[in-house]
């Protein structure tokens, strides 16, 4: 059975929809995955499916978000893919601002496809929506946030008129952060959620309730 992985990234207000088909000829899939910014470098944290013997992994980055060149690459067997995997990318304290990543997987035969994109901001007072997945939203969604350092956040949701809807206060964390909201509560509508730092940087998206 198909079914579409919507993967939604926001760079600098503007939004980019991307959509992957995956089913059960892709050889592997990846669960879960995460970044992190350890000061002089940053830490990918992974977790994958395999249906079959081998699989190949290939680290890619960009400092764009379009342009990706692998920086690493390995094989691992069924046994080994039923654990976590993380890789360190050294020397991440040179580039100011974000830093994009993603995984290419596939098998020996060549059948690959890539991950969703993340992205680690390094240094400055940044704040960044990675994405906000579904984007036509029933009762929940899941918002994700990258930070360049600990921090309390606002996240705000206006509808149309521009009235705003729910205001509320959040901790985030360095590097990725993962926020559950409940909608349940709003009419069917369209949605501004913008959020905001303790530096008065903004970040803003759009969503549908239905």
């Amino acid at each position: 059975m198909k079914k579409a992985v919507l993967i939604l990234m926001v760079f600098l207000g503007t939004c980019i929809v991307s959509a992957a088909q995956v089913d059960s000829s892709v050889p592997v899939r990846i669960v879960s995955l995460d970044a992190l910014s350890g000061g002089t470098y940053n830490k990918l944290i992974w977790k994958t499916a395999c249906f079959l013997e081998y699989a190949n992994f290939e680290i890619q980055r960009s400092y764009d978000g379009s342009n990706y060149t692998s920086i690493n690459s390995f094989t691992s067997d069924r046994l080994r893919c039923l654990q976590p995997f993380d890789y360190s990318d050294s020397g991440a304290d040179q580039i100011v601002g974000r830093i994009f990543y993603r995984l290419r997987v596939g098998d020996k035969d060549g059948r690959f496809y890539n991950s969703k994109i993340i992205s680690v901001i390094t240094h400055g007072e940044g704040i960044e929506i990675n994405s906000f997945v579904p984007t036509i939203v029933s009762t929940s969604a899941n918002l994700s946030v990258s930070s360049s350092e600990n921090d309390n956040a606002i996240y705000t949701i206006t509808n149309t008129q521009g009235a705003v809807v729910r205001s509320q206060k959040i901790k985030i964390n360095k590097g990725i952060n993962h926020i559950q909201l409940n909608t349940a509560d709003l009419p069917t509508g369209n949605y501004w959620l913008s959020l905001r730092n303790s530096k008065g940087v903004i970040r803003t998206i759009s969503f549908l309730q239905q």
